[in-house]
């Protein structure tokens, strides 16, 4: 699901991102980077399963838009997501936030 608050894109995502969601996912965000999208959150509030595609996903999104000047952060992911992230060392690449609205508010002043 995509939301926008100000000239943040806010992606929603649910369920499994896994090899077979991936490919759309990864459609989704370079299409919004292409279309001038550089301030992304990624909400994982409802985010149930994250495999080594999806997390390939986020790694795109965040190559494509540092060179913009843009930021992607990543806001309510579940313990389990959470601990993939800090396994594979996201935590230090992405920004984590509690909330959609604490991203949003980070990002807007950056």
């Amino acid at each position: 699901v995509k939301t926008k608050q100000g000239d943040i894109l806010i992606l929603s995502l649910s369920g499994r991102v896994d090899s077979d969601t991936a490919p759309d996912f990864e459609k989704e965000v370079l299409e919004a980077i292409d279309n001038g999208e550089i301030h992304i959150v990624i909400n994982c509030q409802d985010l149930q399963y994250i495999s080594s595609s999806g997390l390939r996903v986020f790694l795109l999104a965040l190559k494509a838009v540092r060179p913009l000047n843009g930021e992607v952060a990543v806001c309510s992911p579940r313990e389990h997501v959470r601990d993939v992230f800090d396994i594979v060392g996201f935590i230090g690449l992405f920004a984590i936030y509690d909330s959609v609205d604490d991203a949003v508010k980070q990002l807007t002043q950056t």
